[in-house]
Parts: C-alpha cells; sequence; structure tokens
C-alpha cells in the first residue's frame, strides 16, 4: 500500500489442507480444504491496519477459493473481481467498527495519498 509515508507492507502464513474422503463417503463429501493462520495485514501507522480476510463470513468464501490458479495470473496477482476481501475498523480495538475495503477507496477510508498497490500471493506445497 502506497501511504504519503511511504509503502506499507503486509504478510502472513497461512495453512491450507485439502483433504479427501474414502471412497465409501456420500459423494457430496468427497473433498474439503480448511485454511488455518493470521490474517495478512499492513499496519499504516497512526492505529491504522488493513486486513485481508482469511475466511469471508459475509459470503462464507474461504480465501482458498481466491487462491485457486485459475484466480491467479502468471506474475502472483489476482485476476479482476477474484481477490480477497480487504477490511479495516474504525477504531481497532472495536470489532464491531469494521468495514470492507473496495481497492479504490483507500484514499476515501484514509485520506489523501492511501492507495492500494499490489496484491500477490505466493504458494509452497508441503
Amino acid at each position: 500500500m502506497a501511504t504519503p509515508n511511504g509503502t506499507a507492507r503486509g504478510a502472513s502464513v497461512i495453512e491450507m489442507v485439502h483433504s479427501h474422503a474414502p471412497w465409501w463417503y456420500p459423494a457430496a463429501v468427497k473433498s474439503a480444504t480448511s485454511e488455518r493462520g493470521e490474517a495478512p495485514y499492513a499496519d499504516l501507522g497512526g492505529r491504522r491496519y488493513v486486513f485481508v480476510t482469511i475466511n469471508n463470513q459475509l459470503d462464507e468464501s474461504p480465501i482458498s477459493g481466491s487462491l485457486l490458479p485459475e484466480s491467479m495470473q502468471a506474475d502472483g496477482s489476482f485476476q479482476p473481481n477474484r481477490a480477497p476481501m480487504i477490511v479495516t475498523f474504525g477504531d481497532i480495538e472495536d470489532p464491531n467498527t469494521i468495514r470492507k475495503l473496495e481497492p479504490g477507496a483507500f484514499e476515501r477510508a484514509f485520506g489523501s495519498g492511501y492507495r492500494l498497490v499490489s496484491r500477490t500471493h505466493t504458494t509452497k506445497a508441503a
């Protein structure tokens, strides 16, 4: 993220586990994917933070759906409309102040000079 004081970067490690059910399970339960870890975030200074959601409770889409190969471009950036949701808090101490941020709305949310520069991910198989 670009800020008036320079670039703010954030990262985290998320473990994604994809498991397959035994052959005798019902067809509707053949596999499952789960995520575990901390939400990637960037500290913008002045008690301002942005977070990338791991599991989007608003539309129940896990981050794993955003990290599928068809959601990614060759350089590791997200296809349009396939990126995980970004949120911020009006007061970091109050979870009720959460608000969703659209990629072009950072200046409106934080003030002049704030903008999303890029979002990428790196995958490493175990």
